[in-house]
């Protein structure tokens, strides 16, 4: 009788572990997300500086521009009126496949900062556009359509 308890208690033990080792490769602890990251060179996002040139039901600025690099890093430039200094900030980003053959989601982290700012994109042909997730659409081209015009 003694044995057949142990017995249990072991089963019951081992059956813990397994399913505590089953949720813990599931689980992202809130730091990634499910989606698949997207390989840099097919985002469309790298090797282009992107400038601002429309804003739709958004806040808008004077300049604003973006550069990606293959290696997952960039760097963001704004001024907010003309008469502004132009302030550049080095971040990460990383790019997730959400399923949708056109939208992305891209997430970038400012320099020292410890938090992820998130927003959806697309690129096509050459208009990216970024989706503020607040109603507010910006369309960005590269920078050397912008002296064209």
């Amino acid at each position: 009788m003694k044995t057949i308890m142990n017995l249990k208690k072991s089963l019951l033990a081992i059956a813990t572990i397994i399913v505590t080792i089953a949720f813990s490769a599931c689980a992202t602890g809130g730091e990634e997300f499910d989606y698949p990251e997207d390989n840099p060179a097919s985002t469309g996002l790298c090797g282009v500086k992107w400038v601002l040139k429309s804003v739709s039901g958004g806040e808008t600025t004077n300049y604003s521009a973006y550069y990606f690099e293959l290696n997952g890093t960039g760097y963001s430039e704004e001024k907010a009126t003309e008469e502004d200094e132009l302030t550049r900030k080095l971040f990460t980003w990383k790019s997730y496949n959400i399923g949708s053959s056109s939208m992305h989601m891209l997430t970038i982290r400012l320099e020292g900062s410890k938090y992820d700012l998130s927003t959806y994109y697309n690129v096509i042909g050459e208009t990216l556009r970024l989706n503020d997730t607040q109603g507010g659409i910006y369309t960005y081209v590269p920078e050397d359509q912008t002296n064209n015009e």
